[in-house]
């Protein structure tokens, strides 16, 4: 298991056009219909997942892609100075310069918003737990005056927020059920894995796309959880109760938004889907076989995603390994590289011949999965 440029290169492949795919559907309907909204949550979950392991496997099937990789690769290996420095190496550092930055700012941020809303729960009014359904104990409830509109918040201290407002009964306990269904979904820790990958690949505006349409499928999970089991007049009630949130919610803006950082503006479209959605039942509809395919759909994309992987094609020059009489192909089932004890570099065929060979040939040969063994 190792990583290399071409499994860096497969993970943004797969995961960037996994995304559009999904986004091509999801704007049919037709994700939905297929994996239920919880399916739909773990697909997005694999893109992710994919994109944050990108690891070339010891049985990987090595395809050889000269078009698409040959002169990628020679280009991002071209000296820029004297002193040896390659493209490669400007923009790996550009990348991860970048994505510590981000991740930092993710962290602090968390830690400033954690910091706020305990502040606020100081000084707002505790809700007693037992009478709104919530049974874990680490979950707290706060009515204070300092939010406009409800939110979850915390991965490991957990607590809910609504504003100190004349809600009535049925009203206060609709909105306290739907925040907690955030907690017990991990939503949080979901969101919170998605905005590293965001922070990971700032640079690519797919996965901004995902965390936008993940956060609405949470919002839709949310939803049909909270009202699997209401009639159709219930529902109705509860459809008000999102309503009056949501216009609230676009006139007086969260400064903490839903969840981990809200940063982000709910659509119009999104609260129509999801009334939609309510009204029409579909919510109600293949959750244990949408959950089922969906699993089954991300463990077969991860399977084949992991089970070749694109590379770079090319002749090692002649003056380097020798034409004769035996002329054969050079590859990882015949050859290998073993590095003296003096440093130098020599390549091993199957005839037990060697030649040696240049640093630079050598990092070629090693990008393209030949194994470097040291003389003991």
């Amino acid at each position: 298991m190792k990583i290399t440029f071409f499994s860096i290169a497969m993970s943004i492949i797969w995961g960037s056009a996994l995304m559009v795919l999904f986004t091509i559907l999801r704007k049919r309907s037709k994700l939905i219909d297929i994996c239920s909204v919880s399916g739909i949550i773990v697909l997005y979950i694999f893109c992710a997942v994919r994109m944050m392991v990108p690891v070339e496997l010891p049985w990987v099937k090595v395809i050889p892609a000269e078009t698409l990789f040959n002169a990628l690769y020679l280009a991002i290996r071209k000296e820029v100075s004297v002193s040896g420095v390659k493209v490669y190496h400007i923009v790996a550092g550009v990348w991860i310069t970048g994505a510590i930055v981000k991740t930092a700012d993710l962290v602090l941020r968390y830690i400033k918003y954690k910091n706020q809303i305990a502040k606020l729960a100081e000084n707002g009014k505790s809700l007693e737990t037992s009478n709104y359904g919530v049974k874990a104990p680490s979950v707290k409830i706060i009515q204070t005056q300092a939010v406009d509109t409800p939110l979850s918040f915390g991965l490991l201290d957990r607590i809910i927020l609504i504003p100190d407002e004349d809600y009535s009964d049925d009203d206060r306990a609709l909105i306290i059920r739907h925040e907690y269904m955030h907690l017990i979904n991990n939503d949080l820790a979901v969101q919170f894995l998605i905005n590293m990958l965001c922070a990971i690949y700032w640079w690519n505006p797919f996965v901004y796309l995902l965390r936008l349409d993940l956060e609405q499928y949470f919002e839709l999970r949310c939803d049909s959880n909270v009202t699997q089991s209401m009639s159709e007049s219930q529902i109705a009630d509860y459809l008000d109760v999102l309503l009056k949130v949501y216009k609230k919610k676009r006139r007086i803006p969260n400064r903490y938004g839903i969840g981990l950082l809200g940063t982000h503006k709910r659509r119009e479209n999104d609260i129509k889907e999801r009334f939609i959605m309510l009204s029409k039942g579909q919510h109600r509809r293949k959750r244990t076989i949408g959950k089922i395919a969906a699993i089954v759909i991300a463990s077969v994309f991860m399977v084949i995603s992991y089970s070749f992987i694109f590379q770079s094609n090319y002749d090692v020059p002649d003056s380097e390994i020798g034409i004769g009489t035996e002329t054969y192909e050079v590859d990882t089932n015949n050859s290998y590289i073993i590095k003296r004890l003096d440093g130098k570099y020599y390549l091993h065929t199957k005839t037990g011949k060697e030649k040696i060979l240049s640093k630079e040939t050598v990092d070629m040969l090693k990008s393209d999965g030949f194994s470097v063994v040291e003389e003991e």
